[in-house]
This record gives C-alpha cells, sequence and structure tokens, in this order.
C-alpha cells in the first residue's frame, strides 16, 4: 500500500473478479480483425479462473514481497474516503473504483449470447503463469 499504511477492501474484499492478461487479449483483438466472420460480434473476454477481491489483493502482495495489510472496509466508508483522495490531483481511488469493487465482474453475469476466448481458438492462460 503506496499511499496508506494498509490496503481497504470493499466489504472485505468479497466480490469475485475473473482477471484476464493483456497479452491473451490483444492475441484475441489480432484474431478478430483478422477474420472476416467475426464482424458484428460481441467477445466477453475474461480469464480462466475466478478469484475475490481479497485473494487479489493477497496474490498482489505476494508478487512485490510485500506482507498483506488489508483492512475490511464498509462500501459506504470507501465511498467517502474515494470522494475525499478524489479531492487531490490524481487520486489513487475513486467513487467509481469503489462501486466497481463491490460487485462481481465475471463471465457467468454476461449474456448467454457473449462470445469467448474459445470462438477465436484461444485459450487465456492463470494469472499464476
Amino acid at each position: 500500500a503506496r499511499h496508506l499504511p494498509f490496503f481497504p477492501l470493499v466489504d472485505g474484499g468479497e466480490a469475485k473478479a475473473q482477471p484476464v492478461f493483456v497479452d491473451d487479449v490483444a492475441k484475441a483483438v489480432v484474431a478478430a480483425v483478422s477474420d472476416s466472420s467475426t464482424a458484428g460480434k460481441t467477445y466477453s473476454l475474461a480469464g480462466p479462473k475466478v478469484y475475490t477481491q481479497k485473494e487479489l489483493a493477497e496474490f498482489v502482495f505476494k508478487a512485490i514481497g510485500d506482507e498483506p495489510m488489508t483492512v475490511s472496509t464498509p462500501k459506504s466508508v470507501a465511498l467517502v474516503g474515494a470522494a475525499v483522495a478524489g479531492l487531490i490531483p490524481a487520486p489513487w481511488m475513486t467513487p467509481d473504483l469503489v462501486r466497481l469493487e463491490s460487485i462481481d465482474t465475471i463471465m457467468e453475469n454476461e449474456p448467454t449470447t457473449s462470445l469467448s476466448f474459445a470462438e477465436l481458438g484461444l485459450k487465456a492462460r492463470p494469472m499464476e503463469e
């Protein structure tokens, strides 16, 4: 936590996310623009595994060799903190980010008509690789 002595996890970090490796997204874009049959189609691209925000924070702390100093923060308190942080130049937290970190952003919430990596002949890699 560069800006605080702890990293706030909105509502304990229970919201789920499905991170995707940017190189995998780039490969999907190249595959889609190289194939005229993909025109007009919508692709929802996500990584192969679902993690909680808490698990993601712990992964990052471990990757940077830092002690995981997280604090469960109620969404209402995080929104106030984000509003205050918004008063400084280049805020590291915004109300929109708090809202995003409080909801599940995973493929199962996408319309069933959404296409994925598989339809492009690709496979996303897990972040542990």
